[in-house]
């Protein structure tokens, strides 16, 4: 898609490199957890209503990358609202709440932005797998979407958190 818009802009080469550095990043994070164990993801995109980013989306694609499964994936919705039954039936390892902007959580008890997940028997829940990526283009499939691949990544492998600063910083 970047190259198509350097295409678009006339800006042909410029598009075609960016592109190339976006392929190569995410191939580099790819290695990176390609001997890890695969972790199902809720990425929640709202939690008044509860929504998750389900399949077809950016960052389903993402999670691709990451070697990772998405929650939701077998909802028809692209942004299916979920139910407690439904929580506990999607069993993630991992949640991500993607809200750009917002605060700092609090404890599972006091925010009230994961009400929904208390006493929920659920492994990211139970082993307290809850993030939140507050970038202000979390939801925007831009030119940050490596960045915010490699925030993705830390929360579902902090054990690897080093190597994938090294994978953002790196000039490939």
């Amino acid at each position: 898609a970047t190259a198509s818009l350097g295409l678009a802009l006339d800006r042909e080469r410029a598009g075609f490199w960016l592109s190339r550095q976006f392929f190569v990043k995410f191939a580099d994070i790819g290695k990176t957890v390609s001997d890890q164990p695969r972790s199902r993801v809720l990425m929640v995109i709202n939690t008044d209503q509860l929504t998750a980013s389900g399949h077809n989306t950016v960052h389903d694609d993402v999670l691709g990358f990451l070697n990772a499964k998405n929650a939701v994936v077998d909802f028809r919705s692209s942004a299916p609202r979920l139910d407690r039954e439904m929580l506990i039936a999607a069993k993630p390892h991992v949640i991500l709440l993607l809200q750009p902007n917002a605060p700092l959580l609090k404890s599972l008890d006091k925010d009230s932005r994961l009400a929904i997940f208390r006493n929920l028997d659920i492994p990211a829940v139970t082993d307290n797998r809850i993030t939140l990526i507050n970038d202000p283009q979390v939801l925007l499939p831009s030119t940050s979407l490596v960045r915010i691949g490699v925030l993705m990544a830390k929360a579902i492998y902090p054990n690897l958190s080093d190597k994938f600063d090294k994978v953002l910083a790196s000039d490939n």
